[in-house]
């Protein structure tokens, strides 16, 4: 018995029964992949199905995944329908893969992945940024059933990577004086884009894609991406009187700040047709401006941090600011309470000793009372009533402070002073 070509619509398939070597009969039905006029290449390939049946066992051969690398996992991740990823977020996706990409997620050392994250120069905020990313990778393999990465510490239990703690994060802020005199600084071209960005705490991105539908009246509308999934809201912002003219200026349709070519911003300065030129790139004429105007280590962004300084020095709330800047929640705008005015002063203008007004210590030997001040019922003699006691205080002098002599006579089991006693 062996096998025979026979012709399967327009293709040659290897058909028949074979006897293996471990005496085994099989029926076989191969496809040979051959058309009509490619008899001969068919004729050459029955020879190596029958050999490879020949040597087959019944040993169930362990397959293979394909799935299980850390690049594949990265890759479900991104191509999920849902969600939105920034640019920063692919790029900490793609470092990762150039790393361990071609690894097993199984043999991923925790080790290596702190280090990898903790690389010379990288702050604590960028690493839980991008340690947040890889998480979210990780949990999207692992809720779907496919291979996922379990880090493991030295005994084999399961660990979580930890994040460096939260800090408050950068800071960094202008006074009314310097924020007036870099937008003086600007040129032209970005002069009113820098306004916006001081007076309305909007990000970079929003300011580039803004156009005229998005000022409504005396509002303007920004949006913010929250969560994993990246769902876009929006929020209104109030206009100030010195901004308005700007806007009114340009809501001319399209977009409310383009560059000198008309078209949108981009951060790294490359046209459209691939070629670079300052005339796109917005932060040419930025760090022009801050040259100019003297003031160093500030990014746009920072305009955003000087905003909410300003209004929270002026005691606008957190919960104020929050929904002007779009966060999700209180722990995002901690970072400017300490900036709000402080009432500390006149907590600690009560120890001020020259307006004494504490209350005596009973306790204490050389007591002396205040006028209006009684001793506590148990602290004098059992055989003085309470009636007798009013009586005493009420014939006493009603001066600022009351004669030694006199307290001890109340508080302790002498006579009692003869203009103590009682009328006839």
């Amino acid at each position: 018995m062996g096998l025979n070509l026979s012709l399967r619509g327009n293709v040659w398939y290897a058909i028949g029964t074979m006897t293996r070597a471990d005496g085994k009969s099989v029926r076989v039905k191969r496809s040979t992949k051959f058309t009509l006029n490619q008899k001969r290449f068919a004729s050459n390939l029955l020879s190596k199905i029958e050999a490879e049946i020949f040597s087959q066992t019944d040993e169930v051969k362990s397959k293979v995944r394909h799935d299980d690398t850390v690049a594949e996992m990265n890759k479900r991740y991104l191509g999920r329908p849902e969600g939105f990823l920034s640019k920063s977020s692919l790029w900490v996706l793609n470092a990762f893969d150039n790393a361990f990409g071609k690894m097993k997620v199984s043999d991923l050392d925790i080790k290596k992945v702190y280090s990898h994250f903790e690389r010379k120069g990288t702050k604590p905020t960028s690493i839980r940024k991008e340690m947040a990313v890889l998480i979210a990778s990780i949990n999207h393999s692992k809720t779907r059933g496919f291979p996922f990465i379990i880090f493991t510490d030295v005994n084999g239990r399961e660990v979580n990577l930890v994040k460096p703690p939260e800090g408050e994060g950068r800071l960094r802020w202008l006074t009314v004086k310097e924020r007036d005199r870099l937008i003086n600084c600007c040129d032209d071209t970005i002069k009113d884009l820098v306004s916006f960005l001081f007076f309305t705490g909007a990000r970079l991105g929003n300011a580039f894609s803004l156009t005229n539908e998005h000022v409504i009246g005396d509002e303007v509308m920004l949006y913010s991406r929250k969560g994993r999934k990246r769902h876009m809201t929006w929020r209104k912002v109030p206009i100030v009187s010195s901004l308005r003219p700007i806007l009114e200026s340009r809501c001319n349709g399209g977009l409310v700040f383009p560059n000198p070519l008309g078209s949108q911003w981009r951060r790294s300065g490359v046209n459209n047709d691939g070629r670079k030129s300052d005339n796109t790139n917005f932060y040419h004429f930025w760090s022009e401006a801050c040259e100019k105007a003297g003031i160093t280590d500030f990014r746009p962004h920072d305009c955003r941090h000087t905003f909410a300084s300003h209004l929270r020095q002026k005691g606008v709330g957190l919960d104020e600011l929050k929904e002007l800047l779009g966060h999700a929640s209180l722990e995002m705008v901690m970072r400017y309470a300490h900036l709000a005015p402080s009432s500390l002063k006149s907590v600690i203008e009560h120890l001020d000793t020259s307006k004494d007004s504490s209350v005596p210590n009973l306790d204490q030997k050389d007591v002396v009372l205040t006028e209006g001040i009684e001793p506590s019922t148990p602290s004098l003699p059992m055989r003085h009533s309470t009636t007798e006691l009013r009586q005493h205080t009420s014939n006493l002098n009603t001066t600022n402070c009351v004669d030694k002599s006199t307290v001890d006579a109340l508080t302790k089991e002498v006579e009692a002073h003869p203009s103590d006693e009682k009328p006839p």
